[in-house]
């Protein structure tokens, strides 16, 4: 009897495909996280550079990221035995946090550092960089909710001063010393993770730029509040000089306060200080 023998042709491409589908698993999460650094790359390109044009949205490459991550996820038991189920539902986290699907971004945070710290208790595999990160999301989610409600604020039919300065003192800065505002709640808490990571200059570095964009918030919050002195028609005498007044306090003085300390930080670690490029567009865009 004779043994039916396959085609060199064919066998090669039989066994491709079987070579493929043990670890397509493993090429659907590279191609989420290349994706994911990509729409990343460009969204800081449009945010922060002056030329910023990009050939495809940075939501598109979210969503194809979060699509891909999704089939990785479909072999969980793969992912998990070679390590990996703790990055994919990392990346699945940050894909769903810029898609603004916060909700669920929070719960795949929760599960990827259940299994961070599943795999450093029975592997002792530490995975510091993305644990960190999931960490912080939350606070970075509660940081973009802060804003979302900034912006409530100045609304064309209803950007009085007092209600203004009501949404500031809540959602920003509050300068009395028995409250906070959330965002300054929000940003001493990465500064608390940031002190925490002082060892660790990636991850340092990292939160540093997440406060200064968190800062970049207070920023625009207080050109939203300058916004309502300056249309708030029934503002007058007395009353406009003393809504002036608590403008000028809160940018010259306690946001001032608040950048100077972290541009200070940021110099540190650029190699041309406050010459450098970087340095130059914070200061700038504040």
């Amino acid at each position: 009897m004779k043994t039916a023998r396959l085609p060199g042709r064919l066998l090669v491409i039989t066994l491709l495909l079987a070579l493929f589908s043990s670890c397509a698993h493993l090429v659907h999460l590279d191609r989420a996280q290349n994706t994911f650094n990509r729409g990343a790359e460009m969204e800081n390109r449009i945010r922060f550079s002056a030329d910023n044009r990009t050939p495809i949205s940075p939501t598109l490459l979210y969503n194809q990221a979060y699509a891909e991550v999704q089939k990785s996820l479909k072999q969980e038991g793969k992912l998990k035995s070679e390590n990996v189920l703790g990055n994919a539902y990392c990346i699945k986290a940050l894909c769903e946090w810029k898609l603004k699907n916060y909700a669920e971004a929070e719960k795949s945070a929760v599960k990827a550092l259940d299994i961070f710290l599943d795999m450093e208790e029975k592997s002792h595999i530490e995975m510091a960089r993305d644990k960190v990160i999931m960490e912080t999301l939350p606070i970075m989610i509660n940081i973009e909710k802060t804003w979302s409600e900034v912006q409530t604020y100045y609304q064309p039919d209803n950007n009085t001063f007092s209600t203004g300065k009501s949404h500031f003192l809540t959602h920003v800065y509050n300068p009395s010393a028995a409250e906070q505002g959330n965002l300054e709640k929000y940003l001493s808490e990465l500064e608390e993770k940031r002190l925490e990571q002082q060892h660790n200059e990636e991850l340092h570095n990292y939160l540093l730029l997440s406060q200064l964009a968190g800062l970049k918030n207070w920023s625009n919050a207080l050109d939203y509040l300058r916004s309502c002195i300056t249309e708030d028609i029934a503002l007058q005498g007395r009353d406009r000089e003393e809504a002036t007044q608590f403008l000028f306090q809160q940018k010259e003085e306690d946001f001032k306060k608040q950048k100077d300390r972290l541009l200070a930080e940021l110099a540190k670690i650029l190699p041309d200080g406050e010459q450098h490029p970087m340095y130059k567009f914070w200061n700038r865009i504040m």
